[in-house]
Protein backbone atom coordinates (compact mmCIF):
# COMPACT_ATOMS: atom_id res chain seq x y z
CA UNK A 1 0.00 0.00 0.00
CA UNK A 2 1.47 3.32 -1.03
CA UNK A 3 3.75 1.82 -3.18
CA UNK A 4 6.32 4.91 -4.57
CA UNK A 5 5.85 6.65 -1.72
CA UNK A 6 6.62 4.32 0.94
CA UNK A 7 9.81 3.18 -1.06
CA UNK A 8 11.00 6.73 -1.24
CA UNK A 9 10.24 7.64 2.49
CA UNK A 10 12.12 3.83 3.09
CA UNK A 11 15.52 5.47 0.94
CA UNK A 12 14.83 8.91 2.28
CA UNK A 13 15.25 7.39 6.24
CA UNK A 14 18.01 5.26 5.13
CA UNK A 15 19.87 8.39 3.78
CA UNK A 16 19.60 7.17 0.16
CA UNK A 17 19.19 9.34 -2.80
CA UNK A 18 16.76 8.16 -5.47
CA UNK A 19 15.68 9.91 -8.37
CA UNK A 20 12.12 8.61 -10.11
CA UNK A 21 12.53 6.77 -12.61
CA UNK A 22 11.11 8.99 -16.13
CA UNK A 23 12.08 6.21 -18.45
CA UNK A 24 9.34 3.76 -17.68
CA UNK A 25 6.88 6.48 -17.09
CA UNK A 26 6.61 5.48 -13.32
CA UNK A 27 6.97 7.26 -10.34
CA UNK A 28 8.96 4.60 -8.69
CA UNK A 29 12.62 6.04 -7.46
CA UNK A 30 15.49 4.34 -8.97
CA UNK A 31 19.20 4.41 -7.56
CA UNK A 32 21.53 6.13 -9.37
CA UNK A 33 24.92 5.10 -9.92
CA UNK A 34 27.88 7.80 -10.75
CA UNK A 35 29.13 7.24 -14.57
CA UNK A 36 32.41 8.07 -13.66
CA UNK A 37 32.89 6.07 -10.52
CA UNK A 38 36.27 4.60 -9.92
CA UNK A 39 36.82 0.74 -10.48
CA UNK A 40 37.97 0.52 -6.71
CA UNK A 41 34.72 2.00 -5.75
CA UNK A 42 33.12 -0.07 -8.15
CA UNK A 43 34.34 -3.03 -6.44
CA UNK A 44 33.61 -2.16 -2.81
CA UNK A 45 30.06 -1.26 -3.87
CA UNK A 46 29.69 -4.75 -5.64
CA UNK A 47 31.38 -6.88 -2.41
CA UNK A 48 30.29 -4.82 0.29
CA UNK A 49 27.32 -3.70 2.45
CA UNK A 50 23.11 -3.61 1.40
CA UNK A 51 23.30 -0.35 -1.08
CA UNK A 52 20.51 -0.88 -3.44
CA UNK A 53 23.11 0.40 -5.89
CA UNK A 54 24.82 -3.06 -5.48
CA UNK A 55 23.80 -5.18 -8.07
CA UNK A 56 23.96 -1.52 -10.88
CA UNK A 57 27.78 -1.53 -9.86
CA UNK A 58 28.41 -5.18 -10.42
CA UNK A 59 26.75 -5.71 -13.40
CA UNK A 60 28.94 -2.47 -14.51
CA UNK A 61 32.09 -4.53 -13.66
CA UNK A 62 30.78 -7.43 -15.34
CA UNK A 63 30.19 -5.05 -18.91
CA UNK A 64 34.28 -3.76 -18.03
CA UNK A 65 35.12 -7.61 -18.15
CA UNK A 66 36.34 -7.82 -14.60
CA UNK A 67 36.39 -11.36 -14.25
CA UNK A 68 38.54 -11.26 -10.96
CA UNK A 69 35.40 -12.30 -8.66
CA UNK A 70 33.84 -15.13 -10.73
CA UNK A 71 35.39 -17.20 -8.04
CA UNK A 72 33.73 -15.07 -5.25
CA UNK A 73 30.40 -15.13 -6.90
CA UNK A 74 30.42 -19.21 -7.46
CA UNK A 75 30.88 -19.34 -3.87
CA UNK A 76 28.70 -17.05 -2.75
CA UNK A 77 26.30 -19.01 -4.90
CA UNK A 78 27.07 -22.14 -3.91
CA UNK A 79 26.27 -21.54 -0.63
CA UNK A 80 22.93 -20.80 -1.45
CA UNK A 81 22.27 -24.09 -3.35
CA UNK A 82 19.71 -26.25 -1.08
CA UNK A 83 18.38 -23.98 0.94
CA UNK A 84 14.74 -23.56 1.23
CA UNK A 85 12.55 -20.43 0.45
CA UNK A 86 12.66 -19.81 4.10
CA UNK A 87 16.13 -20.43 4.37
CA UNK A 88 17.20 -18.04 1.32
CA UNK A 89 18.57 -14.65 2.74
CA UNK A 90 20.86 -12.31 1.08
CA UNK A 91 18.74 -11.09 -1.97
CA UNK A 92 20.31 -8.16 -2.85
CA UNK A 93 23.92 -10.27 -3.00
CA UNK A 94 23.18 -12.94 -4.94
CA UNK A 95 21.01 -9.91 -7.77
CA UNK A 96 24.24 -8.38 -7.67
CA UNK A 97 26.35 -11.15 -7.95
CA UNK A 98 23.90 -12.88 -10.62
CA UNK A 99 24.07 -9.30 -12.45
CA UNK A 100 28.05 -9.05 -12.58
CA UNK A 101 28.01 -12.92 -13.72
CA UNK A 102 25.66 -12.35 -16.94
CA UNK A 103 27.15 -9.04 -17.88
CA UNK A 104 31.13 -10.71 -18.36
CA UNK A 105 31.97 -11.80 -21.48
CA UNK A 106 31.51 -15.18 -22.82
CA UNK A 107 35.18 -15.94 -23.36
CA UNK A 108 34.99 -15.51 -18.98
CA UNK A 109 31.73 -17.44 -18.14
CA UNK A 110 31.02 -19.76 -20.38
CA UNK A 111 32.84 -23.09 -19.29
CA UNK A 112 31.85 -21.95 -16.23
CA UNK A 113 28.28 -22.07 -17.10
CA UNK A 114 28.30 -25.23 -18.92
CA UNK A 115 29.25 -26.82 -15.30
CA UNK A 116 27.18 -25.15 -12.86
CA UNK A 117 23.90 -25.74 -15.32
CA UNK A 118 22.98 -28.98 -14.18
CA UNK A 119 24.00 -26.91 -10.51
CA UNK A 120 21.13 -27.10 -7.76
CA UNK A 121 19.59 -23.12 -8.11
CA UNK A 122 20.94 -20.39 -7.89
CA UNK A 123 24.04 -21.56 -9.88
CA UNK A 124 21.48 -23.35 -12.38
CA UNK A 125 20.35 -19.94 -12.74
CA UNK A 126 23.42 -18.22 -13.16
CA UNK A 127 24.09 -20.65 -15.81
CA UNK A 128 20.50 -20.06 -17.58
CA UNK A 129 21.55 -16.05 -17.51
CA UNK A 130 25.01 -17.05 -19.05
CA UNK A 131 24.03 -19.21 -21.71
CA UNK A 132 20.73 -16.60 -22.61
CA UNK A 133 23.67 -14.87 -23.34
CA UNK A 134 26.36 -16.65 -25.27
CA UNK A 135 24.78 -19.95 -25.96
CA UNK A 136 27.12 -21.80 -28.57
CA UNK A 137 25.89 -24.35 -31.12
CA UNK A 138 27.88 -26.64 -29.13
CA UNK A 139 25.17 -26.61 -26.16
CA UNK A 140 22.49 -27.23 -28.62
CA UNK A 141 22.01 -30.93 -27.41
CA UNK A 142 22.32 -30.30 -23.72
CA UNK A 143 19.94 -26.80 -23.67
CA UNK A 144 17.15 -29.28 -25.75
CA UNK A 145 17.50 -31.99 -23.72
CA UNK A 146 16.76 -29.80 -20.04
CA UNK A 147 14.62 -27.61 -22.55
CA UNK A 148 11.99 -31.38 -22.58
CA UNK A 149 12.56 -31.66 -18.92
CA UNK A 150 11.89 -27.87 -17.71
CA UNK A 151 8.81 -28.19 -20.20
CA UNK A 152 7.56 -32.01 -18.47
CA UNK A 153 8.25 -30.30 -15.19
CA UNK A 154 6.66 -27.35 -15.62
CA UNK A 155 9.38 -25.22 -15.03
CA UNK A 156 8.54 -22.31 -16.97
CA UNK A 157 11.51 -19.72 -15.83
CA UNK A 158 13.95 -22.39 -16.64
CA UNK A 159 12.17 -23.18 -19.83
CA UNK A 160 11.93 -19.38 -20.96
CA UNK A 161 15.98 -18.79 -20.43
CA UNK A 162 16.41 -22.34 -22.79
CA UNK A 163 14.33 -20.97 -25.46
CA UNK A 164 16.14 -17.86 -25.76
CA UNK A 165 19.68 -19.46 -25.48
CA UNK A 166 18.20 -21.73 -28.41
CA UNK A 167 16.78 -18.31 -30.55
CA UNK A 168 20.48 -17.25 -29.29
CA UNK A 169 22.26 -20.36 -31.24
CA UNK A 170 19.96 -20.17 -34.57
CA UNK A 171 19.85 -16.26 -34.65
CA UNK A 172 21.76 -15.24 -38.27
CA UNK A 173 24.44 -13.59 -36.70
CA UNK A 174 25.44 -16.90 -34.86
CA UNK A 175 25.08 -18.82 -37.35
CA UNK A 176 27.18 -17.49 -39.88
CA UNK A 177 30.11 -17.06 -36.87
CA UNK A 178 33.46 -19.15 -37.60
CA UNK A 179 32.40 -20.20 -41.12
CA UNK A 180 34.43 -18.72 -43.64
Amino acid sequence: EGGPQFVARVFALAGRALEPDTRSGTSWPRPQLDSEIALADLVELATRGEDPRRWMAARRLGELGHGDWIGEAETFLRSQCGLTLAERTRGQQRLAWMRYLEALPAALTLTHARAWFHAEWPLSLAADSILRRHAEPEDRPMLAVAGAKALAEGSMYRLCSIVEALDRIAAPTTLSVGKA
